[in-house]
């Protein structure tokens, strides 16, 4: 699983609480605002944590709330940041 990174090209305001998260690929015109789940995931995207320990947080975190393909929705978030450019895969990691 990748370990993702955020791009350089990036600027993040908080919110209070760290509830809301506005971004701006200043390579791009249109900001993206996150909220709540989606908020908690881009604070745990810091270049060192893998895919699969973000997930593991997640789980942690959410417990019984979590939804059961969660699994499949992180990924595809991941996947929809990086298309915006918000993101970037640092290394992947050998599967177990």
């Amino acid at each position: 699983m990748p370990i993702w990174r955020r791009s350089s090209s990036v600027a993040e305001v908080l919110g209070e609480g760290g509830e809301r998260v506005a971004l701006l690929n200043l390579c791009a015109n249109r900001p993206v605002v996150l909220r709540g789940p989606a908020a908690v995931i881009w604070s745990l995207i810091d270049g060192v944590r893998s895919e699969g320990d973000m997930l593991a947080k997640l789980r942690e975190d959410y417990g019984t709330a979590a939804p059961p393909d969660l699994e499949v929705q992180l990924a595809t978030f991941l996947r929809e940041l990086a298309e915006q450019g918000l993101i970037g895969a640092l290394v992947t990691e050998p599967a177990p």
